[in-house]
């Protein structure tokens, strides 16, 4: 399995480089590692309305972005570690995937981490990680966000809806929210022991590559890019309540 450091530090660059690894064909493996600078993501049919300070957002410069995958509305900076794996979707098993994370943050050295439902890691009654997956013909992608010194207080500000319900606007795929807390591991370690975890578990090895080897399709990128910086797709599902919270 190809591993890497994403060059990018920018949400959309990087949710670009995901779906174009994503949308090779033959499938190929990848598992790459990347930081964004502050953003706001959230899942692909959610209404960010209902899940974070959108207006808040968009007067502070945030980026916004809709991923591909489903899951809930995660808050960016450049204290948390991502992952995303791109492999054959018939080798997957979520809660299988999810435990090999927990295994990863236990061969770091830390205690009392455990996965919860819905595609969450917590240790002890805080949430630490968090991931979401999108499935395509025989692919399957594969993300998440590790709190390792993000700052929470932004992390709340940004991730507190502006606006309520209503009638006729809940939905079960609204975001829970969860008391989160940062890890206190290396990057680097906490990188190599995911690779390994992942590794031993679709039984390849790890190659560490540098990105400017992978041979990418410049121009599906920069449509990739196009896509999720452009209005109508990040906001394709936002309906504005009446109601403000």
């Amino acid at each position: 399995m190809q591993v890497f450091i994403s060059p990018y530090q920018d949400a959309i660059s990087n949710a670009a480089l995901e779906e174009c690894l994503f949308r090779l064909r033959p499938v190929q493996r990848f598992l790459f590692f990347y930081r964004n600078e502050d953003a706001v993501l959230w899942g692909r049919n959610q209404n960010p309305y209902l899940e974070c300070a959108l207006e808040q957002c968009q007067t502070e410069g945030i980026t916004l972005l809709r991923r591909i995958s489903g899951g809930g509305t995660v808050f960016h900076d450049c204290g948390n570690l991502n992952y995303a794996l791109i492999m054959e979707r018939k080798h997957w098993e979520a809660g299988a995937f999810l435990q090999l994370v927990v295994q990863a943050l236990t061969d770091c050295g830390l205690h009392d981490i455990h996965a919860c439902p819905r595609h969450s890691v917590w240790q002890a009654r805080s949430k630490v990680s968090g991931s979401a997956f999108a499935q395509s013909g025989p692919a399957l992608l594969w993300h998440g966000c590790i709190l390792l010194h993000s700052d929470l207080s932004r992390l709340w500000r940004f991730l507190t809806p502006q606006f309520e319900p209503g009638p006729g606007f809940d939905s079960p795929l609204r975001s829970q929210r969860s008391p989160v807390a940062n890890l206190a591991v290396p990057t680097q370690r906490l990188q190599d022991a995911i690779a390994e975890r992942l590794c031993v578990r679709l039984q390849c090895r790890p190659q560490w590559i540098s990105h400017q080897t992978l041979a990418l399709d410049e121009q599906q990128l920069h449509s990739y890019k196009e896509k999720f910086a452009s209005e109508q797709w990040t906001y394709a599902l936002a309906k504005k309540p009446l109601s403000v919270s």
